[in-house]
């Protein structure tokens, strides 16, 4: 009975759960507030969806109801801790972009059922993560979390692409249902957690060892090799670019460099012999001329409604309507994320939407410059928050994910840790200062004062 006791008032650190045992784990995880829980369940929802590979679950709105429950069991908290950056009013900022954009486009509707499914609900997403996520604990176990759902997302890729004997399909492999279902969109996934699951390995170095640790690098091995079974040609160039960028960063560039090279011809010599041929006929192929006719016909878009664009979601009647339809491949979005931005925002939206973009590399420096090199794991996760969202603007560079979670999510999580991390160091500075304190009234204590005669 004491034992079961102690257990319970034992103090777990963040230290403590970069070991990765389950029972350390669970035990924080079961002394969090309600509120960590549901936001929780809805990064599982989200990422997983078991109502949608078992359609017997699929009865209620479950992304949703953990979305209210957050909402509503975070308002019970007396102490919330206020979050003031100046991402918040940029992403606030964008959705008043949008709001504008749609009274002043072509159409002039405005359609709210759009913009709640498109973007607002990131936003509610963002600032629940943003406040309920804010100390290194609560943040180790959330991001460990949306590691697992990813593994879920690479073993069915994997899987997919050893039936097909390792060889290549023009349709490529799917990471499961939801957001992830096209190749493209798992490709632009795995593009994303690439470099997290690099940095992850890297930051627990030490915490971890052993064969458990060489069995933690199979991480990014299997998400490389599912970027590379969605035979998309965006997504290997992004998880190249992504890679290549942490090892541009990396305290230990040359032996970084090194392992970059031989990452790179290990690739090559699994990537079969039709994937590399798309790569020789990229331009000249029926989806490269497509693309570029879309990219062409959006820029002429931004040309004629250079302020707020045609009007947020608009791009698909609008282009209907004034641009020749391919026999091929019909009405399609822009295949650019920055296409679509400006087309339907103008060069008002794009630019907000770069600001979002160069914001989060800010924050993230901020937070390396917090941290310095007294948390390894902060640091290293810093540098692959800045990479995943290099990852995503390349893979969005040839596919439509604007409004996918990649960079919502991800921005989220660079806020969370920056976040956490500030709170960390000021607490410690505080309990040093007053240590301090303490210090010099024990020291003044028994001392003589001076008589004035």
């Amino acid at each position: 009975m004491q034992a079961k006791q102690n257990k319970k008032n034992t103090i777990i650190t963040a230290d403590d759960l970069k070991t990765l045992r389950p029972s350390v784990l669970w035990t924080q995880f079961k002394r969090e507030p309600a509120y960590f829980w549901f936001i929780c369940g809805y990064l599982f929802i989200e990422y997983v969806r078991p109502q949608s590979v078992q359609p017997v679950l699929d009865i209620m709105p479950y992304a949703q109801i953990f979305i209210l429950l957050s909402i509503v069991s975070l308002f019970t908290e007396k102490n919330i801790y206020k979050v003031s950056l100046a991402t918040n009013k940029l992403i606030v900022g964008f959705a008043l972009v949008m709001c504008v954009s749609m009274l002043q486009g072509y159409f002039g509707v405005f359609e709210l059922d759009k913009l709640v499914d498109r973007y607002l609900v990131w936003v509610v997403v963002y600032f629940l993560i943003i406040h309920i996520v804010n100390d290194d604990k609560r943040f180790f176990i959330f991001f460990t979390l949306y590691v697992l759902w990813n593994i879920k997302m690479t073993q069915h890729g994997f899987k997919s692409w050893a039936m097909s004997g390792f060889g290549f399909t023009s349709y490529g492999v799917s990471c499961g249902p939801g957001f992830f279902q096209n190749s493209g969109e798992c490709g632009a996934q795995m593009a994303v957690f690439v470099p997290l699951s690099l940095t992850f390995c890297v930051g627990l170095k030490g915490f971890i060892t052993g064969w458990k640790y060489k069995l933690l690098w199979l991480l990014p091995v299997s998400a490389m090799a599912t970027a590379i079974a969605s035979s998309s040609r965006g997504a290997v160039l992004a998880c190249a670019v992504a890679v290549l960028w942490l090892t541009i960063k990396s305290p230990y560039r040359v032996k970084a460099l090194a392992s970059f090279v031989l990452v790179g011809v290990l690739a090559l010599a699994v990537i079969p012999d039709e994937f590399m041929e798309r790569f020789e006929s990229a331009g000249d192929d029926d989806t490269s001329k497509s693309r570029l006719m879309y990219w062409e016909n959006g820029l002429d878009m931004m040309k004629k409604y250079p302020v707020l664009g045609v009007g947020f979601a608009q791009w698909l009647p609008y282009y209907a309507r004034f641009y020749p339809v391919s026999n091929l491949y019909g009405v399609q979005l822009p295949h650019n994320i920055f296409i679509e931005v400006g087309a339907e925002l103008g060069y008002v939206g794009l630019s907000v939407f770069l600001l979002l973009i160069f914001n989060t590399l800010y924050v993230n420096y901020k937070t390396r410059k917090i941290c310095g090199n007294k948390d390894t794991f902060i640091f290293y996760m810093a540098h692959g928050f800045d990479a995943a969202m290099l990852g995503f603007l390349v893979a969005g560079f040839f596919v439509t994910i604007t409004y996918y979670p990649y960079f919502w999510v991800n921005l989220a999580f660079t806020v969370a840790l920056h976040i956490s991390t500030r709170r960390k160091y000021a607490n410690a500075k505080d309990t040093k200062s007053k240590k301090k304190k303490t210090d010099r009234h024990n020291n003044t204590m028994g001392q003589t004062r001076p008589v004035k005669l």
